[in-house]
């Protein structure tokens, strides 16, 4: 996990802001509706939050750049 958490920060950098991203937390596999999402967001710091996965769409250079050391991927 700390792999992923890792990537989602680069995300933030200026060269990866064309990249599309949807993470997946723990938090929110723990939800069952949107509204409950929000609800439960307000009250949690992102540090605290445990990544299960994340899903990059863009140019493949980019997202090589971020995930090619993911041993899953190679």
């Amino acid at each position: 996990m700390e792999v992923i958490k890792s990537i989602r920060e680069k995300l933030y950098e200026p060269e990866f802001s064309d990249l599309t991203v949807v993470d997946f937390s723990d938090l929110a596999q723990g939800c069952k509706t949107y509204n409950e999402f929000i609800e439960k967001m307000k009250d949690v710091p992102e540090t605290e939050l445990n990544y299960y996965g994340v899903a990059i769409c863009g140019a493949k250079k980019k997202v090589n750049k971020l995930t090619g050391s993911m041993a899953l991927l190679r």
